[in-house]
Parts: structure tokens; sequence; C-alpha cells
């Protein structure tokens, strides 16, 4: 459960550095692509964020709750 936690962590920062957001926007909801991850200060490959972060290679984020699939 811990490696959840710290994915969704890690995915939360990078679409937030990754899509700057304007002075206007209300919310992060919606479905996001994970374009990098870095963990404990290593790129992951993308290969590998499939097999051990989100198997789609996406986050679904709605209000304050952020899901990964990880099957």
């Amino acid at each position: 459960m811990m490696k959840l936690t710290k994915t969704a962590a890690l995915a939360v920062v990078i679409l937030l550095a990754g899509n700057a957001l304007s002075a206007t926007a209300q919310s992060l909801d919606g479905v996001w692509e994970i374009t990098a991850v870095i963990d404990n200060g290593r790129v992951v490959e993308p290969t590998q964020v499939l097999m051990n972060y989100a198997a789609d290679g996406r986050v679904v984020i709605r209000g304050q709750q952020v899901e990964l699939s990880i099957c």
C-alpha cells in the first residue's frame, strides 16, 4: 500500500509540474496521462511505469481522490 501512496504523490507532483495551471483553473479533476516518474531521484523508464506504477499509464483525479490502475 505504501508504494501506491508514494506513486500517487509522485504522479500528482509530476502532473502539476508538467501542466502549468492558469490563475483561473478550478481543479485537476479528470483523466491524466503519466508522462514521467522520478522515484527517489531516479528517472523511471516508461515500461516500468506501466508495470509498476499504473497499468494504463493514467491517473484519475476526482476531488481529493487519486486513482491508479495497477492491474
